[in-house]
């Protein structure tokens, strides 16, 4: 270790300063990612044709992979109205059915969520 012209160490006291810097550094992320709102990014919504002895069932399906409860409100560019509620759990999968016997194989969804 050096020692200033004074006679004290100084490599002891750099290293307790850095362990307090990496320290505080550290514990103020953990802090500040558990106090962030969860937004929607962590649903996902998809579209899907379904096919049937008469055409496609169109459907849209959300996951849900946040921590709480999602409220959404869905339709597909082809059925904009009437909007369907579909109530899904965290950590689970739900989907609806927005048209049966549609000659329409894709399906663009649209969607409208709230986490509860």
């Amino acid at each position: 270790m050096q020692k200033t012209r004074h006679g004290r160490t100084i490599g002891a006291g750099i290293l307790v300063v850095a362990g307090l810097i990496a320290g505080a550094s550290l514990g103020g992320g953990q802090r500040a990612v558990a106090e962030a709102p969860e937004g929607t990014e962590c649903l996902t919504v998809r579209g899907e044709a379904r096919m049937q002895a008469y055409g496609y069932a169109h459907a849209v399906v959300v996951t849900n992979g946040c921590r709480r409860e999602a409220r959404c409100e869905v339709w597909t560019t082809a059925d904009p109205t009437p909007r369907h509620r579909l109530v899904v759990r965290a950590g689970e999968t739900g989907s609806v059915t927005t048209r049966i016997g549609s000659p329409a194989r894709e399906v663009i969804p649209g969607h409208q969520c709230e986490l509860h």
